[in-house]
């Protein structure tokens, strides 16, 4: 186990070590968050100073081109081109310019030059400017002369206070990044410039320049480069500002401005870690201070927790000895603190311990005597504190204990008795249960017998049920038979009724041609022996119109007798469908009877079978009440023989003679209980029972 002392030191030494961690952590933040926002200020300073200083130089030529647009040699008509070419040449070589030009107000320019070249220049934003009447500087563009990167400073020229054109003069496209390349800030600052777009115009890197680039632009390409790409974007607002980002895995921070009258912003960057490298320093100095700090914060805690340990220590010393039984133990510290109060109560208790020792001896003296069934026990010293407590509690088992045993003794004899009474009593309902079951397995016979006759009468029932159904269908055919066999007969006589009406026709014809005949036979005898021939014709027709007559009378007599044949055979063909149908309803009352019959035998044979299982489930309850008698009477008899066996453990205990007094006094008996052991308590004599 580990020592208080070291303890206390690993304790105090942590916490001065977390102390100075938190120290130095917050110390070094809130110097890097202060000189991170200085930073910031100064950069913007920087920036806003340098804009000045870009904005002053631009006024400067501005002023200067405004000058040269004044001056009388420039619409000198006396003058040759060639003296101007040769005043403006010397003027360009002094003052830094590549070359200046003349633009009319249509914009044609003539540049002063040996080469006289010539442009027009009025799509040119410098020479829209200058034509309003004000002197400007244009963007970094490409020169329509040169196709170089140039800046170009115009002024209006006026004559007699008439405008007449423009003076521009060309300068050289790395005068911008000449401007920012000759500042600087710490080990890693620098400073470039934008325009309003966000295209590079200046920078100690010129082939950024040249190449036009855009970190707006870039930033659609490279992820990398959106942090950069972002804070140009806010520089193109033309406000003062300050920000930060990350530049080939390198964080930086810039401070800009805007130029003012020019479309160019200035920048100042410079890499983070250069503007925190002075923190540097201070980190060593709070590591050598926290360093120092717990060294002597260890020392310090280790001297006082010696001071604290070594009396902690003797007192262990002496507790172990107490704990082995040694009690002539006597601690002698002289200190008053808390340490020295401990030392002289551990010294009272040495003493109070001797005490309890001859308290325990005796009680150990009891529970031996105990544990050989002796519970005459009485503890005769003066015990104090909670050993008093423990004395009453020991005196109240052995009372309880000399009562318990003799109301145990006492229960014994009665469950032996009434293990007995159960046992006879189980014996007889096995007898029984072996009885009623003999007379459930003759009933169960019974019943299967009568199961098997319900089942046949249910399966005739079936048998008898599908014959009706077939006869009820055979009576339906029938039925439906008759009826085509009425429609039949209905049709012969509405046919012969349309016959009779032919054959009277037939009737009619015959006797309107006999009557033709008996004209045909009068116009012969007129004609003489001329109408003989015709006479002998008419004279047959005559006799063929008698045949058909007669012919068509014996047809009408024969259909009249068909129809009353017909008539007589329908009535009989009617009542027979109309018994037909009596026999169907006597048959479809039939069938529902056999079926009513099936399905009450099928009911009645559920219902045996459900007497069967119940008779079934008897027959088991009655075998387990059988099984269940035979098993009480064995526990009964084994109950009695452990009541013995618990009789003969009592026996060996020796109690005291009036505990049979106590058992009527415990408040946890009730009054019948108690009469019930007073008057059946056996004599105790000489300590036995």
């Amino acid at each position: 186990m580990k020592s208080i002392k070291y303890k206390l030191l690993l304790i105090f030494t942590a916490i001065i070590l977390i102390l100075n961690i938190g120290i130095g952590t917050f110390t070094t933040t809130a110097i890097t968050n202060q000189l991170v926002r200085d930073g910031h200020d100064h950069l913007m300073d920087m920036a806003k100073q340098e804009a000045r200083y870009v904005q002053a130089r631009i006024d400067g030529q501005l002023a200067y081109i405004s000058s040269l647009a004044q001056n009388p040699i420039l619409l000198d008509e006396n003058l040759t081109f060639d003296e101007k070419v040769a005043f403006f040449e010397e003027e360009a070589k002094r003052s830094g310019y590549l070359a200046f030009a003349f633009a009319d107000k249509e914009g044609n320019a003539t540049v002063f030059n040996s080469k006289h070249e010539t442009t027009n220049v009025a799509s040119r934003e410098y020479f829209q400017t200058a034509l309003s009447g004000q002197a400007s500087v244009s963007d970094l563009i490409i020169s329509s002369a040169t196709g170089e990167l140039v800046t170009i400073f115009s002024a209006p020229v006026y004559d007699q206070g008439q405008l007449v054109g423009i003076i521009y003069g060309r300068r050289d496209g790395n005068t911008l990044s000449e401007i920012v390349s000759s500042v600087s800030y710490k080990q890693t600052g620098y400073a470039y410039m934008i325009n309003n777009q966000g295209v590079t115009v200046g920078h100690k890197n010129t082939d950024l320049v040249f190449a036009q680039d855009n970190d707006i632009e870039n930033m659609k390409t490279d992820e990398s480069l959106r942090e950069l790409g972002e804070l140009t974007q806010k520089m193109t607002s033309r406000e003062i500002g300050s920000g930060e980002y990350t530049y080939h895995g390198v964080t930086k921070i810039a401070g800009y401005a805007p130029i003012q009258d020019t479309p160019w912003i200035i920048i100042f960057g410079v890499e983070k870690n250069d503007i925190l490298s002075s923190i540097n320093l201070l980190v060593k100095t709070l590591a050598f201070i926290s360093i120092a700090a717990i060294l002597i914060g260890a020392l310090i805690t280790y001297f006082v927790s010696s001071s604290i340990s070594m009396p902690i220590k003797t007192v262990t010393i002496a507790a172990q000895e107490i704990a082995q039984g040694k009690f002539d133990v006597m601690l002698s510290i002289k200190s008053k603190d808390e340490v020295g109060q401990l030392a002289d109560a551990f010294n009272l208790t040495i003493k109070q311990l001797v005490n309890y020792q001859g308290y325990i001896d005796e009680i150990c003296d009891a529970l031996q005597d105990m544990s050989h069934g002796d519970l005459r026990i009485e503890l005769h010293k003066e015990y104090a504190g909670q050993f008093k407590k423990l004395k009453d509690n020991m005196q109240a088992l052995l009372e309880n204990l000399n009562s318990t045993l003799l109301q145990i003794n006492q229960s014994a004899e009665q469950v032996n008795s009434g293990a007995e009474q159960v046992a006879n009593s189980a014996q007889a309902l096995s007898q029984g249960a072996t009885e009623q079951a003999s007379s459930i397995e003759e009933l169960s016979a019974s019943l299967a017998e009568l199961t098997e006759q319900i089942r046949k009468s249910a399966e005739n029932a079936k048998s008898a049920h599908e014959k009706s159904g077939f006869a009820e269908k055979e009576l339906h055919g029938s039925i439906d038979q008759m009826k085509d066999m009425i429609t039949a007969m209905n049709q012969i006589t509405l046919k012969s009724s349309e016959i009779s009406k032919i054959i009277k026709i037939i009737d009619d014809i015959a006797f309107q041609t006999n009557i033709l005949a008996l004209n045909a036979a009068v116009e012969a005898a007129r004609a003489g022996s001329a109408g003989k021939g015709f006479a002998v014709v008419a004279d047959e027709v005559r006799n063929l119109a008698g045949k058909s007559a007669e012919a068509a009378k014996n047809t009408t007599v024969l259909i009249g007798e068909t129809i009353k044949a017909v008539e007589n055979g329908s009535r009989i063909s009617s009542n027979t469908a109309a018994s037909l149908e009596k026999n169907v309803e006597v048959t479809m009352e039939a069938v529902a009877l056999i079926d009513e019959i099936a399905q009450t035998s099928q009911e009645q044979a559920m219902a045996i079978v459900q007497i069967n299982q119940g008779i079934d489930q008897i027959s088991s309850v009655v075998q387990t009440n059988a099984a269940t008698a035979e098993e009480s009477a064995a526990a009964s008899e084994e109950l009695s023989g452990q009541s013995n066996v618990l009789k003969e453990l009592i026996s060996k205990f020796s109690l005291t003679e009036t505990n049979y007094l106590l058992y009527s006094k415990n408040d946890n008996v009730d009054s019948d209980d108690s009469f019930l052991l007073n008057n059946n308590m056996v004599s105790v004599t000489d300590g036995k029972y």
